[in-house]
């Protein structure tokens, strides 16, 4: 069975406007020491999961945390907003085995610029609806 993380993973990466900007480079939690920019990592933040009277629905709603770092600022905006086009009021299949979505919301967005890097940061929050 997929995860989430599998499914936000592999809808980044199918992506043409994401792909375009940053090809496979797309990591969980953390890249690879001396990465080629722009790039991505994501990270979950927590999990949320909903209850009835009788147990769990089976319905959660994980927030993730994904991590643009770029050289400029144009290049971070531009990855910026391929992700928030390619996520948010998403639903459907994801990753495959697919995860079925029920909303993609994108709920936050920082910038920051790393002094120790020298690269520019944009800190992307979502929260998935999906079913488990």
């Amino acid at each position: 069975m997929a995860t989430i993380e599998q499914g936000l993973h592999a809808h980044l990466i199918a992506d043409g406007g994401v792909s375009a900007l940053v090809a496979a480079r797309i990591y969980p939690l953390r890249a690879p020491q001396n990465p080629t920019v722009p790039y991505v990592t994501y990270s979950r933040i927590n999990t949320d999961r909903e209850h009835h009277m009788s147990g769990a629905s089976g319905l959660a709603h994980p927030h993730f945390q994904i991590d643009v770092f770029a050289s400029s600022f144009s290049s971070m905006s531009a990855v910026a907003n391929a992700i928030r086009s390619a996520l948010d009021v998403y639903s459907g299949d994801m990753g495959s085995p697919s995860i079925d979505v029920s909303s993609v919301l994108v709920v936050d967005e920082r910038d920051f610029y790393e002094d120790d890097t020298n690269l520019y940061h944009d800190a992307i929050d979502v929260s998935i609806w999906h079913t488990e």
